[in-house]
């Protein structure tokens, strides 16, 4: 009998980790994601892939909180896969946030892939097998007015995946991280006005911004390992980060 493969996905309930979601289960994938306030839409996920996924309000930014959901999902199947695209955005001049704004951003975003990783490595370490994708952001390299609580956290992101990527290669485990420019979601069409859009897609040189379908892409093509790549940055801004 074929063992079952296991991923999980933080945040994957909308937006890229839905459809990040979606394209494991297609893969053959059982998939435990994780949601702080999208209940509606997690109940519609599991009712939808009915026995292939199953998903928790999980509040990332709390070390325990994390180890007893993974204490909770794991079985005899080694979860082998982790995408970490919990996060937030906030965006204010650095002199206007406070630091309590500063802390929650990199509590949430670093902290939240951190627990992630310390409760999952073990299990991928047993199984000699093992794969960590980082969904990070164009913005820790693009520096940008308003940016620099986020940009800061997800450059951060980026440093401790390239340092587990170099400290976990030998057990097979592999690290990479994925870094979108402005992806096509609900909640960027929300929260971008028409000029503002406009304003933005003249820096993109292909004049779109990123579909969550290609960062989904990218997590299958990382997971297939042709080429095994590890400590790997790959950008997905229509040539964004080229500016």
């Amino acid at each position: 009998m074929e063992a079952v493969k296991r991923a999980v996905v933080t945040g994957g309930t909308r937006g890229i980790g839905k459809v990040i979601t979606e394209r494991l289960i297609a893969a053959g994938y059982f998939v435990d994601f994780t949601f702080v306030q999208s209940y509606e839409h997690a109940e519609e996920l599991e009712r939808r892939y009915a026995g292939k996924c199953r998903g928790a309000k999980v509040d990332s930014r709390h070390p325990e909180e994390v180890r007893k959901y993974i204490e909770n999902i794991s079985s005899a199947e080694p979860i082998t896969v982790l995408v970490n695209n919990a996060g937030i955005t906030f965006n204010a001049l650095a002199k206007e946030g406070t630091w309590e704004d500063f802390q929650d951003t990199l509590n949430i975003n670093l902290g939240g892939s951190f627990h992630f990783c310390k409760e999952l490595i073990p299990q991928m370490n047993r199984a000699r097998n093992g794969d960590i994708i980082m969904i990070s952001s164009l913005a820790s390299d693009n520096v940008r007015v308003g940016n620099a609580y986020y940009g800061t956290s997800k450059a951060a992101v980026n440093r401790f995946t390239e340092t587990l990527a170099i400290e976990l290669a030998r057990m097979n485990i592999a690290c990479n991280i994925i870094s979108p420019g402005f992806v096509e979601t609900d909640l960027v069409k929300e929260l971008l006005t028409d000029e503002k859009r406009r304003e933005l897609l003249k820096e993109i040189p292909l004049r779109r911004f990123t579909l969550p379908e290609e960062v989904a892409d990218a997590v299958m093509f990382l997971l297939g390992r042709k080429p095994l790549l590890i400590g790997a940055n790959i950008p997905l801004g229509g040539g964004g980060h080229l500016r």
